[in-house]
């Protein structure tokens, strides 16, 4: 009897322990889980923002740099049309 009783506290015991081990394993578990997929989601919006201002910059580079392009030939169609007035009037 007392040999069961031993027993009995012994497993008690040992399930106590167990479940206290294995409920902070999961808890270090989620903890972990969850910080993993914080800094993945971290990562991904400064991807994203990198990307969206990358292509922001990039856009606007064309834009200035077409701009440019546009008033060059401006420039140029101006001073050939000033050029050939020139030569003719005079």
């Amino acid at each position: 009897m007392n040999n069961r009783l031993l027993l009995n506290a012994v497993l008690h015991e040992f399930v106590a322990l167990f479940s206290i081990e294995y409920i902070t394993c999961i808890k270090y578990y989620f903890y972990y889980y969850y910080n993993y997929y914080y800094y993945y989601y971290y990562y991904y919006y400064y991807y994203y923002y990198y990307y969206y201002y990358y292509y922001y910059y990039y856009y606007y580079y064309y834009y200035y740099y077409y701009y440019y392009y546009y008033y060059y030939y401006y420039y140029y169609y101006y001073y050939y049309y000033f050029y050939y007035y020139c030569y003719f009037y005079y």
